[in-house]
């Protein structure tokens, strides 16, 4: 039998230690196999977030960043996170938008410790708004990141984050637009329009009605009625009639003066809306 060598017991064992093989690795040339699960990132990718419009350029990466990043953290947490930001400079944008992205306010502490980037993260803090992040949105205006604008209150407000609106009227003085209710409204968010309607003073336009009438949110309808003076237009009849709302296009008939284009009917019936086409008829006779 072959006895092994002192130096193959000892190289063994420098290979079999985690920190020893980790102190050896990180004299040799090349990037660690985390950098390289992010290669499909480019650094292209990481400077259009910083920059980059919300609806059209940010959400849709961000999904992508999501599919790649979620797994990997369930599996190592922020074990390997601080190789990465280190070794791939532009990582620690994406990771940090990320993390206002899907709520992660552990992993903004994490970049946040290590690098300062709170003056050079457009969009960061509207991000966090429109994702209803509240927990990382708090930590980002704690620690003196900027840039947080009035969209954040207009993008909370229609997606329904109430605890965002909340939170942004209680603790900032961003002002808003009238998109904050007219988005609301017209994705079917009560109570959002309600404290809006209460605590705020950007106020509406007429697209809060006909938004809230043409995606048949009957309650939002009656609610702008009643509260709010800003009125409707024709449209808001001939797209609930459209869309096949027929007890808003009956309140909307019943209570309001707008009335509505004379091939509402026909429209009604062609969508296969029999009842509004006969409701409307017998209205008009």
């Amino acid at each position: 039998m072959q006895i092994p060598s002192v130096m193959t017991v000892a190289s063994s064992g420098v290979l079999r230690s985690a920190d020893l093989f980790a102190l050896l690795a990180s004299y040799q040339d090349g990037v660690i196999e985390d950098v390289l699960r992010f290669r499909v990132f480019t650094e292209a990718d990481c400077d259009r977030l910083i920059g980059g419009d919300i609806a059209t350029k940010l959400l849709p990466q961000l999904h992508a960043v999501d599919a790649a990043l979620a797994p990997w953290y369930a599996a190592v947490g922020t074990s390997r996170l601080l190789s990465v930001l280190r070794d791939a400079p532009p990582m620690r944008y994406m990771v940090l938008y990320h993390a206002a992205y899907a709520d992660r306010v552990d992993i903004a502490r994490f970049v946040h410790a290590h690098y300062r980037l709170e003056s050079s993260c457009d969009h960061l803090l509207d991000l966090a708004a429109l994702r209803g992040s509240l927990a990382t949105l708090t930590f980002f205006l704690a620690n003196g990141y900027s840039g947080l604008t009035g969209h954040a209150l207009d993008l909370a407000a229609r997606q329904g984050h109430l605890h965002v609106v909340e939170h942004i009227t209680d603790h900032t003085d961003v002002v808003g637009s009238t998109r904050a209710m007219d988005g609301a409204a017209s994705e079917g968010h009560l109570t959002v329009v309600q404290y809006l309607h209460t605590r705020r003073r950007e106020g509406a336009t007429v697209a809060a009605l006909d938004g809230a009438a043409a995606n048949g949110h009957l309650a939002i309808v009656v609610f702008l009625h009643e509260k709010r003076t800003y009125g409707a237009t024709r449209g808001a009849v001939d797209r609930a009639a459209l869309n096949g709302h027929l007890d808003v296009v009956r309140f909307l008939v019943t209570h309001r003066s707008e009335g509505y284009s004379a091939r509402t009917c026909e429209a009604a019936l062609a969508h296969g809306h029999k009842d509004i086409y006969e409701y409307l008829s017998t209205r008009a006779s």
